[in-house]
């Protein structure tokens, strides 16, 4: 018989251990660290409350490791995010669900309340467009002005 090549560690109140589901584990549309990460959160009690900047404190990776793996398991429906209010409606933060098996994800909205959601943005290459400095009259009594309009005339006959 062929030696084992999984060597487990011992379980009792001494040295505790985690059950998690196989098929979380194996899902294929998280990466190494998101199961890691989503391994080690359902570790936790229950009740635990999560914040997202503490977690790099119990690892060696950073925060923007930590993050993307985090945002990760939220789109893939392991961690759903719900908005926390106190008692006059204010934003205090948010409560993180973690679940072993995914939920499905619903699609954002495109517009929230009556204003659509910002849209990126991506700066083009284009020319610099010329501005006419004739129609500029607020500041003609200015000499630095002046003295400016003079030199874009001259220019402009060359």
């Amino acid at each position: 018989m062929r030696e084992p090549t999984i060597i487990r560690g011992e379980k009792n109140k001494q040295h505790p251990y985690a059950q998690i589901s196989r098929k979380a584990l194996r899902n294929p549309d998280l990466r190494w660290k998101d199961k890691g990460l989503l391994a080690y959160l359902l570790s936790l009690p229950a009740d635990w409350q999560i914040y997202l900047k503490e977690l790099p404190k119990h690892c060696k990776d950073g925060i923007k490791s930590t993050r993307s793996a985090f945002r990760r398991l939220e789109d893939v429906g392991h961690i759903t995010k719900k908005i926390r209010r106190d008692e006059k409606g204010r934003f205090i933060g948010f409560e993180y669900v973690v679940r072993e098996v995914p939920v499905k994800v619903v699609e954002k909205p495109k517009e929230i309340g009556n204003y659509p959601r910002a849209q990126k943005r991506h700066a083009d290459k284009g020319t610099l467009l010329k501005k006419d400095l004739t129609r500029m009259t607020r500041y003609e009594s200015d000499p630095m002005f002046r003295q400016l309009m003079d030199e874009t005339e001259a220019e402009a006959k060359r």
